[in-house]
């Protein structure tokens, strides 16, 4: 039945609906060294790829760190380097994750993704360093190499679609329609190793390259767009014109013209797909994922390399850029100061299907959308929600510390900390005694602080009659101690 399935999925393969280029007739030639890659016509050997990442991460330290997201079912490497400002820190920035060929024979995106990281590591155009700067860029050119190797590690021409278990690795992930294992199979390790690399990572936004089109096409592939479109289809279509608006001045008229004359399209609507990456990552990982379709030819001959780059270098910067449009900030315990991690940040009466976004584990929370006004609000089991209103232009606007208030803060007795807060209920005046020098900061349910004291050893009386009747909370702390109390005040 094995071979059934194999001889099938063969058929299938040869049988394609678009006019794909034969690779095996076409005897792709590889670099076999790191100065054969710079020509730039020529597809990396397998041991040339991985010199070519690891040459990267050894020559800008300061900018780059090679990961290893997982291995392969021939044990071969999947890897990303990330470039960033400061590799071996999460920062408080946005994190973009570009990745190709995990169909193994298309390969124009991996080699569109090392010219890439080139440029991004050598180059000193301002755009460039401010782009290394300002966000965390994960690049992943080879996501399938079983794919690409299986005629072996310096033979491109016998590239694959499929792993080495013949499983469509763009098939395979979990589906928010199907549901699990939407093709049949198990889940494949390259699989599993992207999906916790994207869990742990906690990626902003991303795209995966493919061949065989020319469009650009963005969530969801699950649904067509009469049954279901995304929350932000407008920011997808945004990016999208913009990315196809930004083709270098020598591509010709008629590419990314095969599938829409836009050269963009609602996924579901060109064919629906289950199982594939774009539509996990946007779902289930919140991160906002298109899909580049890159050239008609799967394989693009030696000779013809170089255009894609040459028509594409302009528009590989634009997706990152989105990363610049929307708000962010960092979610914090009010009363510990400290980030609070998966806070869902939600646009009310816009969000839906699995748009939210949530903080990370530094707190941090990006969340991409178009210029306008918008409630937000802020939520967690265990604390007070919040809502803010959220006004964003066409920068990205930092809103800052967002201060969150836990329902289950600690009472410590007046026989443990030697501290009086007294009356309460309150009406004006509050009294607290203390025996060495605080702060004391009183703040509303939602985290906005109110009123601030400074504390002197003794007694000390404090005036609140501006504050209205209410619950609230009373922090009191210097560098060594800290205490909480619930207060009311009554009018």
């Amino acid at each position: 039945m094995k071979n059934l399935k194999v001889f099938i999925l063969a058929l299938v393969s040869l049988g394609s609906v678009y006019a794909q280029e034969n690779n095996a007739d076409k005897a792709l030639s590889v670099a076999t060294s790191l100065e054969d890659m710079y020509s730039w016509n020529l597809y990396p050997s397998y041991q040339t790829y991985l010199d070519f990442m690891q040459h990267y991460a050894d020559t800008y330290p300061n900018f780059c760190k090679l990961d290893t997201i997982g291995y392969s079912v021939q044990n071969r490497l999947l890897l990303a380097l990330k470039i960033s400002s400061n590799p071996d820190s999460n920062l408080n920035q946005p994190k973009f994750f570009y990745s190709s060929t995990i169909h193994g024979n298309e390969l124009t995106g991996a080699m569109i993704l090392m010219h890439l990281i080139d440029t991004l590591l050598t180059s000193n155009a301002q755009d460039i360093v401010s782009m290394r700067n300002s966000m965390q860029m994960y690049i992943c050119p080879i996501a399938n190499p079983d794919g690409t190797y299986h005629g072996g590690n310096n033979n491109v021409s016998n590239a694959t679609r499929y792993n080495a278990n013949y499983i469509d690795l763009n098939r395979n992930f979990p589906d928010f329609k199907q549901g699990a294992h939407p093709d049949g199979e198990s889940y494949q390790p390259e699989t599993m190793a992207f999906m916790e690399y994207a869990l742990t990572e906690r990626f902003n936004m991303g795209s995966n390259l493919h061949t065989g089109s020319e469009v650009y096409n963005y969530p969801f592939d699950a649904y067509r767009s009469a049954q279901k479109t995304h929350a932000d289809k407008s920011w997808f279509e945004a990016m999208g014109h913009e990315f196809v608006n930004n083709f270098d001045a020598c591509t010709p008229n008629n590419y990314f013209k095969d599938v829409t004359t836009s050269g963009l399209i609602d996924g579901g609507d060109w064919y629906t797909v289950y199982g594939g990456r774009q539509d996990w990552h946007t779902y289930y990982a919140h991160c906002r994922e298109v899909t580049l379709e890159l050239s008609m030819s799967y394989t693009p001959s030696n000779a013809s390399i170089a255009n894609y780059w040459n028509y594409l270098h302009n528009s590989m910067l634009v997706l990152p850029r989105y990363c610049f449009i929307g708000f962010e900030g960092v979610v914090k315990d009010s009363l510990t100061n400290l980030p609070i991690e998966d806070v869902m940040i939600e646009i009310l009466n816009h969000d839906r299907d699995s748009s939210e976004v949530f903080s990370n584990s530094n707190g941090y929370f990006l969340r991409p959308i178009l210029s306008g006004n918008y409630s937000v609000r802020f939520s967690k089991d265990g604390y007070f929600s919040k809502t803010i209103e959220v006004n964003t232009n066409e920068d990205l606007t930092d809103l800052g510390d967002i201060l969150m208030v836990n329902q289950n803060f600690c009472d410590e007795s007046v026989e443990q900390t030697r501290l009086r807060i007294y009356p309460n209920p309150i009406r004006d005046l509050l009294t607290i005694e203390v025996e060495q020098e605080f702060t004391s900061v009183i703040l509303s349910l939602d985290g906005r602080i109110l009123k601030t004291f400074k504390l002197h050893k003794g007694t000390n009386v404090l005036d609140v009659s501006t504050i209205s009747s209410g619950n609230y909370l009373l922090k009191v702390f210097n560098e060594t101690k800290q205490y909480n109390e619930k207060i009311s005040v009554i009018k």
